[in-house]
């Protein structure tokens, strides 16, 4: 009960700060790429995230450099760390989804496993540019056989063992 001459109302909700990532109706726009795992467009969509994410102060959420900012309480943090999730996975292919999809990770969790992913596949394809380039191109079976004995041992033995 509010004592008189008491103008405090103490149902009223504090006001919550409202951060510019919560204003972004539709990523698509700001990301016009979809990453696919099959093509050359990792360095153009990591741009584009990039740009998105100094733009709308979320760089701690994608980079260990990048200092979280004060004004930003810990459940705030969080609902813009699933927020972005959506974000990355909103702007790739279901196959991409498959690999780095991990129930529970943050955001930098997912973008160390797409670093992973796209880094190890780029130095692949160069290796293989490379040999094809000095008249000892490299096939198809042969890469895969590559990249499969390179799967982390236990979580993908069984995939492993199928595939060779």
């Amino acid at each position: 009960m509010v004592a008189p001459g008491d103008d405090s109302q103490p149902n009223e909700n504090p006001k919550q700060f409202f951060h510019p990532a919560f204003a972004v109706t539709n990523i698509k726009n700001a990301i016009p790429i979809i990453l696919d795992q099959s093509d050359d467009r990792f360095a153009s969509w990591v741009e584009f995230f990039s740009i998105v994410a100094c733009a709308n102060d979320i760089l701690d959420h994608i980079s260990t450099e990048a200092p979280q900012s004060p004004s930003v309480d810990d459940t705030t943090w969080n609902r813009l760390d699933t927020l972005i999730k959506l974000w990355i996975y909103s702007t790739i292919t279901l196959e991409v989804l498959k690999v780095i999809m991990l129930p529970g990770a943050t955001t930098q969790q997912l973008w160390d496993r797409l670093q992973e992913i796209f880094q190890d596949n780029r130095a692949t394809r160069t290796l293989s540019d490379q040999l094809a380039n000095v008249d000892n191109p490299v096939s198809e079976m042969k890469m895969m056989l590559q990249l499969v004995s390179g799967l982390t041992r236990g979580e993908f033995d069984t995939i492993a063992a199928l595939i060779q």
